[in-house]
């Protein structure tokens, strides 16, 4: 399997690791990161890039562990880099633990190549101002974050949430890929482009 799917943090937040050979990417490092250290040292796997889907506090647990000792830079979408301390901060708001401090750098939306891995970054706002998708073609597989879930959609009541352009951004970004396309959510299972856009009651063609 291409990709491995660890539930962490205190919010059993989706951090995926996609890996082509040895090459090999972290998708929301969301929690205490010694189990998929493990896999990417038995593996022997070379980190090229780790990606974030968007900066709420539960998907960027593991983002300091990283950044202490690997010097590749942890990347995300300029609007949500602009508002971090907003979107970081709400974490103790819950009573959930402080993220330590991190440093993201921004993604641009495009194609961008990560060693031997090429990536499709589509910028999906709605859920948060900056939210990215992470579209592999070679795969035939997306990282929606908590943009697109299995028969549901990302919330859209948080500070700078938008539901209109939240839908927009799931119909004009996400339902126009291939419909066998397989979606990586930032909670719950995995599910397809093709059966959210029919069974999806929050968002349909």
């Amino acid at each position: 399997m291409p990709v491995l799917t660890f539930s962490l943090g205190p919010l059993e937040t989706n951090c995926h690791l996609y890996q082509n050979g040895t090459d090999a990417l972290i998708i929301d490092p969301s929690g205490h990161m010694v189990d998929i250290l493990t896999e990417i040292k038995n593996k022997k796997l070379k980190i090229q890039g780790i990606l974030l889907t968007h900066l709420h506090f539960d998907h960027v647990y593991g983002c300091a562990e990283l950044e202490s000792f690997m010097d590749t830079p942890i990347m995300a979408g300029k609007e949500d880099i602009e508002i971090s301390d907003v979107l970081i901060s709400s974490a103790v708001r819950y009573g959930l633990p402080k993220v330590d401090e991190f440093h993201p750098v921004p993604l641009a939306e495009g194609i961008h190549k990560f060693g031997s891995i090429e990536v499709d970054v589509r910028h999906v706002p709605g859920h948060s101002p900056g939210s990215l998708a992470y579209y592999i073609k070679d795969e035939n597989i997306v990282f929606t974050g908590d943009v697109l879930f299995y028969r549901s959609i990302g919330r859209s009541d948080l500070p700078m949430g938008d539901f209109e352009l939240l839908a927009k951004s799931i119909r004009e970004k996400l339902y126009t890929l291939p419909e066998n396309t397989v979606v990586y959510c930032g909670h719950g299972p995995e599910t397809t482009i093709g059966d959210e856009r029919i069974k999806n009651s929050f968002v349909r063609i």
